[in-house]
């Protein structure tokens, strides 16, 4: 059986429908991303990655493995012809830019002194909420949306961060209460 570990990240070998449409569907704006990218390979390396950043907080480090469901899954999506693998990156530049525009494109930022500055200030302001960080850990892994942070920042272990807005964290927080 292949590995399907790439950075920390498990993929599922096969995955069903509604796996499928909740996390590896691309928004019409997710699709006119991808469609800036020259090449196939390079369309579908995108919406992987794209998928996988949002998902997992990660980017993959190698396109092997990925499970041809999902492949031709966003194949379908994109009105490319299915293949059965993807091959690894070619030119390592074009990979590092695209990794850049999805981080900016999903809003990432690297987790600098400011941002661990901002984090600290939002974490305490939360506790002076009365909520604790075993109750989010709770509510994040069993909410309704538990796929989704649950708190307005967003911290990834890889040293990035994104902030949503008040309301974004505020409909998180009210779907797991």
């Amino acid at each position: 059986m292949p590995d399907r570990r790439q950075t920390g990240v498990m993929l599922p070998e096969d995955p069903g429908e509604e796996e499928l449409a909740r996390d590896w569907t691309l928004s019409e704006a997710d699709h006119g991303e991808v469609l800036r990218c020259r090449g196939d390979d390079n369309r579908r390396r995108f919406a992987i990655q794209l998928c996988v950043l949002r998902q997992y907080g990660t980017f993959l480090d190698r396109y092997a493995a990925v499970p041809v469901r999902i492949l031709n899954h966003l194949n379908r999506q994109l009105g490319l012809s299915p293949v059965p693998k993807l091959a690894e990156v070619e030119r390592e530049a074009t990979e590092t830019g695209h990794q850049q525009r999805i981080r900016e494109y999903l809003k990432f930022r690297t987790f600098d002194e400011e941002a661990r500055q901002l984090l600290e200030e939002h974490l305490r302001a939360r506790l002076a909420q009365g909520a604790w960080p075993e109750d989010r850990t709770r509510d994040c892994r069993s909410g309704p949306r538990a796929r989704i942070p649950l708190m307005h920042t967003h911290v990834i272990p890889n040293g990035t961060y994104r902030f949503g807005d008040e309301e974004e964290s505020d409909r998180y927080y009210a779907a797991a209460s």
